[in-house]
């Protein structure tokens, strides 16, 4: 056989296969930059902090539980948490965590069921990776229990009579005052109007009692010896409706709120209680949204690429 003439690199040739090769990859990165500058489908969101760090949440919602009676609408909140947080408050979608007791989730991404075991490893995972310049947000919709003098968060597969086949509170604030984030926020909604349990007194009473012993803020969504409504006009909790309302940009444009495009724990707070306060004078139920825990400044939880106007 004939052997193929061997083709010597000259630097010319060098830098001509660089050129071609930079010409081809053009397309592709100024179609990755179109889409990364955007969230989805709404106006360029903001994923990083101010001190250049990234936004992490994990978003838990369980309706129907194996032991205990089942709520209505924590997975729907859940699920609506989850888009609120990626399209209007510049959390980049892939570190949004959302954990639903939605069956296709218990399919097709079993890590992702919210049993015992999994909410422990998902806790301790986003409370791990989470940066010293890093937003960290926690938010649960489901039973809240207090059982032998401490408050419990009940997974899918969690029984309210049994402590070891739940999630205590004081470890999960332990776990998320252990995350080097400067910026931490644990939202709660977990003592729900028509649960049973085989607890002595109210759980928003051990509930607030551990939030307040927090070294970061907490959001719950009633005081002691209250509960927390779900409301079938908007399908969600009432709480989280106002949640939902506040970090879609009203927190920031309306009450006490600055607007300057960013809506901070206090905005959040302030804009979810007036709210829910309003619908507890309509309705003669009471609920009263609480903030507690310790502040090293303040918790920037969204940025908007635009202040939202006030109506």
């Amino acid at each position: 056989m004939t052997p193929y003439p061997r083709r010597v690199l000259t630097p010319r040739r060098l830098l001509r296969a660089a050129a071609l090769a930079a010409a081809a990859l053009l397309p592709a990165l100024s179609a990755a930059q179109d889409t990364g500058s955007k969230a989805i489908g709404v106006a360029p969101a903001l994923p990083q902090t101010a001190t250049g760090g990234q936004r992490w949440a994990l978003v838990i919602g369980i309706n129907d539980y194996s032991s205990v009676p089942g709520l209505r609408f924590a997975r729907q909140d859940a699920q609506a948490m989850a888009r609120t947080l990626v399209e209007h408050c510049g959390f980049p979608k892939d570190n949004v965590v959302l954990m639903t007791d939605d069956r296709a989730v218990r399919v097709d991404t079993p890590h992702l069921y919210p049993t015992r075991s999994n909410l422990r490893n998902r806790v301790n995972r986003i409370a791990e990776i989470a940066g010293k310049n890093d937003v960290l947000v926690i938010f649960y919709s489901g039973h809240g229990v207090n059982l032998q003098g401490e408050a419990h968060l009940v997974p899918v597969d969690g029984s309210d009579r049994d402590p070891g086949s739940l999630v205590p509170l004081r470890w999960v604030t332990s776990t998320v005052e252990s995350s080097p984030a400067n910026q931490r926020m644990l939202i709660l909604d977990a003592c729900h109007a028509g649960a049973k349990s085989g607890a002595t007194d109210s759980p928003a009473e051990r509930i607030n009692a551990t939030l307040g012993a927090a070294a970061f803020q907490t959001l719950a969504s009633c005081g002691p010896q209250e509960l927390s409504h779900e409301n079938p006009d908007t399908g969600h909790g009432v709480f989280a409706t106002a949640l939902l309302e506040g970090l879609a940009g009203r927190a920031d444009a309306e009450g006490e709120g600055n607007r300057d495009g960013n809506i901070t724990a206090d905005e959040l707070f302030d804009y979810a209680s007036l709210r829910v306060k309003r619908w507890s004078f309509a309705t003669g139920k009471r609920q009263t949204p609480v903030l507690k825990g310790q502040r090293r400044g303040p918790v920037t939880i969204a940025r908007h690429a635009q202040p939202l106007a006030p109506d």
